[in-house]
């Protein structure tokens, strides 16, 4: 009988040809048990008659007793509610080979998926108290244990030859336990179980036609070994691309979201000469002792008298209004002293809020816009490196070509990009 496990109906198809009567039960009160010789179920299968054999999955309770110590009378109970976080496992060598193949097959690798796992566990209670012991309750043949050690699944005995396979949550394939549990109960029970299933599958006894087609699955499982196998190590070999190439982001384009000082000031350089521009970083030139503006921007091809004084920044928090006044006043004053004329472009390039994720940076100095404006009416232009990065990005996927984002710049005061840029 198959009773209050998930699809029921589903597994008396899949069981009919191993067993000659499958019933679904709903209420066991309806049927005469002894009419049965075994069962599958997902609760306590102590409810079933004491003679039934039986498979349980991942029942709360596996069975109880009362025993007698001096005056009191106490519960000896053993449930599947003990967790375990244990990662390594053992199989008891003492299993048949062909259950010990089918817990290394099914069992460990289910227990190994798992951060934790229920296990087997003997309780003892006198009215409200409660102990776990070590000893267990009833006769017990582990199947899979933890190294503590602490039993994953088993096969116990409650009264008599009667055994119950208990199992753990997951297990969705009943067909290979009730061949194994048959194969192990035809030698307890001939009377009741007079076939052996299991060793129909030993291809000793294969049809010709059978060993064909087994060869052909192991053929088929080679194949996947091989394709296993192949998909790894390109696999490995993509990782470690990834590997080598966020090493080289990071000391290369990724500075302009991550990097500070000089570090960013490079970055920042090398994104412009990427754009086509000519760059001309100042801090390699003036002496410590007269820093003006970090880089200086040219594009001859375009406009030979095209030139802006960039001033790079980097803050944990937001930028700072008084970078403006600096281009404006000291290095575009300083231009005009040594040119003989203004700078074309004033840009100012910061990375806000390093350390936060970019994509929740505001736009540089948002919260005032009339600073801004006032930059832009002296030409110039407000920027994130972040969004030098995004528009590199770009550029390198070909979405859009340099010399457009160059163009864009050069014509562009206030904010950038400007909004039209930013819906492309």
């Amino acid at each position: 009988m198959i009773h209050r496990l998930t699809n029921p109906q589903d597994i008396a198809t899949q069981v009919k040809g191993i067993v000659p009567t499958v019933r679904v039960v709903g209420d066991l009160k309806a049927v005469r048990q002894d009419e049965f010789d075994l069962f599958l179920t997902g609760i306590n299968p102590t409810v079933f008659h004491p003679h039934l054999f039986g498979i349980a999955v991942a029942p709360a309770v596996v069975g109880s007793a009362w025993r007698q110590e001096g005056s009191k009378y106490r519960r000896v109970q053993l449930d599947f509610l003990g967790v375990s976080v244990a990662t390594e496992f053992i199989i008891p060598d003492e299993l048949p080979p062909n259950l010990h193949a089918l817990v290394e097959r099914v069992l460990l690798p289910l227990a190994q998926s798992r951060e934790s796992n229920r296990y087997l566990r003997t309780s003892l209670t006198t009215l409200h108290e409660w102990e776990e012991v070590s000893e267990p309750a009833l006769s017990m043949t582990p199947l899979l244990n933890t190294v503590e050690p602490k039993t994953i699944a088993a096969i116990i005995r409650l009264q008599g030859p009667a055994e119950r396979w208990i199992l753990p949550e997951g297990i969705t394939d009943l067909v290979p336990w009730l061949k194994a549990a048959l194969g192990a109960w035809t030698r307890v029970a001939p009377d009741r179980f007079p076939f052996d299933p299991s060793w129909i599958e030993d291809r000793r006894w294969a049809t010709f036609e059978e060993h064909r087609i087994l060869e052909g699955i192991d053929e088929l499982a080679r194949e996947r070994t091989r394709s296993d196998q192949d998909f790894d190590l390109r696999e490995a070999n993509l990782r470690a691309r990834l590997h080598s190439a966020r090493l080289a982001a990071d000391e290369g384009e990724r500075l302009l979201l991550a990097g500070t000082g000089e570090q960013l000031v490079k970055s920042v350089e090398s994104t412009l000469r990427h754009l086509g521009f000519e760059v001309s970083n100042r801090d390699e030139i003036n002496p410590p002792t007269d820093r003006l503006e970090d880089l200086r921007v040219t594009s001859p091809e375009d406009d030979p008298d095209w030139i802006a004084l960039v001033e790079v920044r980097s803050y944990n928090k937001g930028a700072q209004q008084g970078d403006l006044l600096r281009l404006v006043s000291r290095f575009a004053g300083r231009f005009r002293q040594d040119a003989g004329r203004d700078p074309t472009r004033l840009w100012y390039l910061v990375n806000q809020f390093v350390g936060q994720d970019p994509a929740s940076r505001p736009p540089p100095l948002h919260s005032s816009p009339r600073d801004i404006q006032a930059f832009a009416e002296q030409g110039g232009l407000v920027a994130s490196t972040t969004s030098l990065f995004e528009v590199l990005k770009r550029v390198r996927t070909g979405a859009i070509s340099a010399a457009d984002v160059r163009a864009d710049l050069m014509q562009s005061v206030g904010p950038w990009p400007r909004l039209e840029a930013n819906k492309q």
